[in-house]
């Protein structure tokens, strides 16, 4: 579907474009020549009816008038919308163009409103680039595309064209107490742009796309051939199938803005940065940040904690192990001679006793590893095994 496009230059420009750029011809009609360059008092200039009075617009709505290049090599203003030559002209105020802005492909040859448009009346619309919406859960995201190089990009269309009646709103002579009003026929063009399903690589942004030719490929040269009057629906598949061209096109996002026709500012075709992140990665963020958040309060508690026990170990205070055998220091070890034993003095923990009660207590206490100490100093000093049986030492006598 096609329902908005930019011309980003005027329409002097885009004939100019046509003519330098794409080396085509653009042939004058029998209205042009007979005006000429000067339009006589009271009436239009020609010349600006067929576009080059047109000025630049970004945001080209249905029912808007705009240049089309038709397969006679005419470049005439027609409005977007196509009214067909048969409507009565009684209903043609009243008839809904906006219901004709596209034409599917897949029905141009069995529409009665296209067939006869199909024969003789074939064109291409001129645009900058056009706009497409995206729907991503239930919301519309706009899209511009256009070529990269900035040239004019053209699409497929049909064209018809009526006359109207129209009053010159001068008076003529009086003839019997009557007042002629004179009127003269004025021809209105209208078009339309052909759609097809979109390829595979543009099938993410919409499932249809309007049919873009190049200038000078066979599509073209097939789709503007005057001879040609005659078209099977294959003929019509071959020539008119959208084809996206990822080097010479591309797309961005857009400003929201295109959606009211109000709007018709530059900053329409100038790419927006892309949606907000999407939900699970917000959540991860917050979730990451509570999780670090957590991780400094553990810790300055765990600091805490630590300077608390330290501080204890220093006074102490409520220390495991404050009372149990700690290993005497260098020259306080008793030594083992021959089958001899010396006592072992025992190293006091901090808060203990000196009395000998308290000293007999922590002496019962570590009996064992006197034992294991012994052992391992006989093993050491002569040389056996630490099978060579080791004498128990002596209990204390009681002073």
């Amino acid at each position: 579907m096609c329902g908005r496009f930019a011309l980003e230059i005027t329409g002097r420009e885009v004939a100019d474009q046509i003519v330098n750029d794409f080396y085509l011809d653009i042939i004058e009609s029998e209205e042009e020549v007979e005006t000429g360059a000067v339009p006589e008092e009271g009436e239009e200039d020609i010349r600006e009816e067929r576009g080059n009075g047109l000025g630049k617009s970004y945001n080209v709505a249905p029912t808007s008038f705009v240049n089309v290049y038709t397969n006679s090599h005419h470049l005439r203003t027609m409005k977007w919308g196509l009214i067909p030559q048969w409507i009565a002209r009684s209903k043609m105020d009243s008839y809904n163009s906006g219901r004709t802005i596209n034409a599917r492909l897949e029905t141009l040859s069995s529409k009665r409103i296209w067939k006869g448009c199909l024969k003789y009346k074939r064109c291409v619309i001129p645009v900058s680039g056009y706009y497409e919406w995206q729907k991503k859960k239930g919301e519309k995201i706009p899209y511009y595309v256009k070529r990269k190089d900035n040239k004019l990009i053209f699409l497929a269309g049909l064209y018809d064209h009526l006359n109207q009646e129209q009053t010159n709103g001068s008076k003529g002579e009086k003839s019997e107490g009557k007042v002629e009003i004179k009127e003269r026929e004025q021809t209105l063009y209208s078009f339309t742009i052909v759609t097809g399903v979109a390829p595979d690589s543009l099938k993410w942004l919409h499932d249809r796309m309007p049919t873009v030719l190049e200038p000078g490929s066979k599509e073209w040269n097939e789709w503007l051939n005057e001879d040609k009057t005659e078209w099977t629906q294959k003929e019509l598949y071959d020539t008119l199938k959208p084809t996206y061209n990822e080097s010479l096109m591309e797309s961005y996002q857009v400003s929201k803005d295109v959606g009211s026709v109000k709007n018709k500012g530059e900053y329409l075709v100038e790419p927006v940065q892309t949606a907000t992140p999407i939900k699970p990665k917000k959540e991860s963020s917050r979730n990451g940040s509570e999780l670090k958040k957590e991780e400094g309060t553990d810790g300055k508690r765990h600091g805490v904690k630590k300077e608390q026990e330290e501080k204890e170990v220093e006074e102490g205070v409520g220390q495991k192990g404050d009372e149990e055998y700690q290993e005497p220091e260098k020259g306080q070890q008793g030594e083992v001679k021959g089958e001899e034993e010396e006592k072992v003095p025992i190293k006091k923990g901090k808060g203990s006793s000196s009395s000998s009660s308290s000293s007999k207590k922590d002496t019962k206490g570590n009996k064992r590893d006197i034992t294991s100490m012994l052992r391992s100093s006989t093993r050491d000093k002569t040389g056996k095994s630490g099978e060579e049986h080791v004498p128990r030492p002596k209990k204390e006598r009681k002073r």
